[in-house]
Formats: structure tokens, C-alpha cells, sequence
């Protein structure tokens, strides 16, 4: 059962992001909601043991479970197989704080469902959280137990860096979304990705033939997760990397047509990056975007046994970090006065996708793009994981949330809560502008 658990994780999060649409329209259903806040890992006793000696030993094969992941998810490099992205060599930049207005507008969010912001945070399982408004550093806080230094899970917010690394390659003329997958890995050409485009791929529109049995050990989902290293093979191993597995999965349905969310997908467009620069990963994410952050802390990949990161759902960071990625973004791809990323790019991903291949019946709005949640109407921007991992960006305000998180459920009601708390603080800085 706790394998099952483990896979069951790392589902694809469609209904998280649609939801986050979904609350505009009925926050009746949040009133309803009670909060639960787990015990933390100190309060259960938890630690990080690799080798297992006790029921309390946070360990490869468990650190996804709960309630193992509260103390888990901030030390995966210390029980799986990790590929490390280096800060870089130069100064750390600062997150100078707000104005005391800016602040006393956050404290004054009234927080739906929440008697006050401890009671919210606490109630999310959340480990810690920054806002920042103008890019300067509006409320900071850590709990269970996270430190600032803590690199944590990001789960699926991996996706939406991969995606936008994608688009910068895109304008380089390096890759061209029009081709076909297998034009750039003839090893997937028989595979669900062969005769799909790089841009479906992108906007995750493949048809595909998955498995989702998360009971089934012989399951397309069972084998993903152990394939990618998320969590070692519990018996002999049925493929010895992720791009041993890619290729066999089969394609069902048409391409183009509507959204499917499956994390594999954005392994092969991992593979199709890789193999259109001759690079590793890793390294275009340091070359990119990290190096050029003034990061505080190096960050991470989860990786596989052949050293190929999962650019799906690997990435582990610091949450000032993190924070500094979402206001690269929140400033349109300007970042200490150079344009890290050009702000065309930036705009055509905010610009959304196709609302009626992405709606979920939640929200005439919503699309997915370039592996962004985006709600081109409301101007806003987010990045969703499970457990609880987010990046919110509203772009009308200038205003960044990023929040890590080790819900003991993947998916859940808690995800309705957070965007309630988001859209207030949105509201509030809205009106007072």
C-alpha cells in the first residue's frame, strides 16, 4: 500500500491547476473546507536515515509517503541520486524589503477560510513561503522546520522552467516547434511523441495511451516513477533509465486537440531539448536562467541512473531562490538590469494557449502554455506541484508568491485554499493601487 501511496504522489495535477480557476466561481465550497494541519516532523520523530534502520527513517523509498514526506521533501539529495545546478560564481542579489505601506497592505489581507495567516500556512502544511511586490520582500516565513538554506522539492513547478528554457531555444531558432519530436529523437519515433510537434508537446496536447493504475506495479505510472529515479525500483528493474521507458508508450487518439497531462511528456521534451543543444539539462538551466540569478544556494535535479535529470518534476530549490526564478518571469525576463530573457518570450507564454483545449469545464478562460498555467484575462501566471508547490504571478500588481509545502496528500482541497489566499492578496494590492 505505501508504494501505491508513493506513485499516487506523483500524478499529473490537472485538476489542481484548473481548479485554482475554478475559485473565482465558487468559493462557496472552500467556506466548507476545514483545514488540516499535519503533525511536523519534529512533533513525529522523523529522520533522515538512508538506511532505513527505523519506521521513522526518512529513506529513498519513502521520502515522497506520508508521513515520512514532511521531513522528505527537503532532502531528497540525501536519499536518491541527485545532479546538483551550481549558484554560480557571482554576489548573491538581494530581496530589498517593501515599502511599510506595501506591508501593511499583506497584513491587512482578510484570508478566506483562515482566522488569521499563521492559522492558513499551518493548516496548508506549508514550509515556508515568500511574497514580494515591486520584487522587494513583502512577508518571508518558515515552518516545520525549514530553514532558508533548505533546497526543497518543487515537484511539477519543474515543468514550467523547462517549458520556458523550450521558448528561449524557440526565438534562437535552436529549436523549431513545427517539427516532429522524432525529427529531433528518432528513438521516440514509434513512440506516443513521434509524429507529434514540439509546440503539442509543449502545451502537453499528445494523445496518449497511459496507464494511470497506480495499484498496477506493471503500470505506465509505476514504471515512470521508478525509471526516473523519483523512487528506486522495488524489485529488478524493468528499464534502467527514462529514456529507456519513453519509447514505450504508445499514442491513442489525435495530437493538437486537447489537453492531457502527463509527466512523461515533459521528459521528452527534456529529450528533444537535450538533443537539439548536444547539452545535458542541468547545464542549460545553470547556462540560462540560474547562474544569472545571484542565487543564494546551488540547486538540484532528481536524475535517473544514467545521470538525466527529470526535467518534469526534479528540481529542488531554496524558496528565496524560487523566488527570484518567478520574479525573473514577473518582470517580463529582466533581472538586476539585464534581460536574462526577452521579454517577447515572456509575453507570448502570459498571451495563453487554446482555452477550449485546456477547459476543464472550470474556466472559460484558462490555458496551458508552454508548460504555464495562464489566465490571459486575469493577467496572472502559476506554477503548480503537488504537495502543495506554487509560483503565482500577477503581472496587473507586480506581485509574486512562491510557497513550498508538504501536504501529506498529493492533490487536494488544500490547493482551493492557497488560490483563495493568492486572489485576496491580489485583491488587496488592486485596490489599493
Amino acid at each position: 500500500m505505501l508504494k501505491q501511496t508513493a506513485i499516487a504522489a506523483v500524478a499529473a495535477l490537472v485538476v489542481v491547476g484548473a481548479a485554482l480557476y475554478w475559485l473565482s466561481f465558487n468559493p462557496q465550497y472552500v467556506a466548507a473546507y476545514t483545514l488540516s494541519p499535519a503533525p511536523t516532523a519534529d512533533e513525529l520523530g522523523l529522520t533522515v536515515d538512508p538506511g532505513g534502520t527505523s519506521d521513522l527513517s526518512v529513506t529513498g523509498s519513502n521520502w515522497l509517503y506520508k508521513p515520512h514526506n514532511r521531513l522528505g521533501v527537503r532532502h531528497a539529495a540525501d536519499v536518491l541520486h541527485t545532479i546538483t545546478v551550481p549558484r554560480g560564481d557571482g554576489p548573491v542579489s538581494m530581496l530589498p524589503p517593501a515599502d511599510p505601506a506595501a506591508i501593511d497592505i499583506f497584513a491587512s489581507v482578510t484570508i478566506p477560510g483562515a482566522d488569521d495567516l499563521d492559522t492558513h500556512l499551518e493548516g496548508t502544511n506549508t514550509d515556508a513561503i515568500v511574497v514580494l511586490k515591486d520584487g522587494r520582500l513583502v512577508h518571508e516565513q518558515y515552518l516545520n522546520g525549514q530553514t532558508a538554506a533548505d533546497r526543497h522539492a518543487l515537484m511539477s513547478v519543474t515543468k514550467s522552467f523547462t517549458g520556458l528554457i523550450a521558448e528561449m531555444l524557440l526565438a534562437e531558432g535552436v529549436l523549431d516547434d513545427t517539427q516532429l519530436v522524432s525529427h529531433y529523437v528518432p528513438e521516440l519515433a514509434d513512440s506516443a511523441w513521434g509524429d507529434a510537434t514540439v509546440r503539442q508537446v509543449m502545451d502537453m496536447e499528445v494523445g496518449i495511451n497511459w496507464n494511470e493504475d497506480y495499484a498496477d506495479p506493471d503500470s505506465d505510472i509505476s514504471h515512470f516513477i521508478y525509471a526516473s529515479g523519483t523512487i528506486p525500483w522495488p524489485w529488478e528493474a524493468a528499464y534502467s533509465s527514462l529514456y529507456e521507458f519513453l519509447p514505450s508508450i504508445s499514442k491513442q487518439g489525435d495530437h493538437g486537440e486537447f489537453f492531457q497531462y502527463v509527466t512523461a511528456t515533459t521528459e521528452a521534451l527534456g529529450w528533444v531539448i537535450r538533443r537539439a543543444t548536444g547539452k545535458p539539462f542541468e547545464e542549460l538551466m545553470f547556462e540560462r536562467l540560474y547562474s544569472r540569478l545571484g542565487a543564494e544556494h546551488d540547486a538540484y535535479y532528481i536524475a535517473d541512473a544514467e545521470d538525466t535529470v527529470m526535467t518534469g518534476g526534479g528540481l529542488n530549490t531554496s524558496v528565496r531562490d524560487l523566488a527570484r526564478l518567478a520574479q525573473l518571469v514577473a518582470n517580463r525576463g529582466g533581472w538586476q538590469g539585464e534581460q536574462v530573457v526577452d521579454a517577447a518570450i515572456i509575453d507570448k507564454i502570459r498571451a495563453g494557449g487554446d482555452p477550449s483545449h485546456y477547459n476543464q469545464g472550470l474556466s472559460e478562460t484558462a490555458s496551458y502554455k508552454s508548460q504555464w498555467y495562464v489566465d490571459a484575462p486575469l493577467n496572472t501566471m502559476t506554477a503548480v506541484g503537488i504537495h502543495g508547490q506554487m509560483i503565482y504571478i500577477d503581472f496587473a500588481n507586480n506581485l509574486v508568491i512562491v510557497q513550498q509545502s508538504s501536504n501529506p496528500d498529493a492533490v487536494g482541497m488544500f490547493y482551493l485554499n492557497m488560490g483563495l489566499f493568492f486572489e485576496a492578496v491580489s485583491a488587496a494590492y488592486g485596490a489599493a493601487s
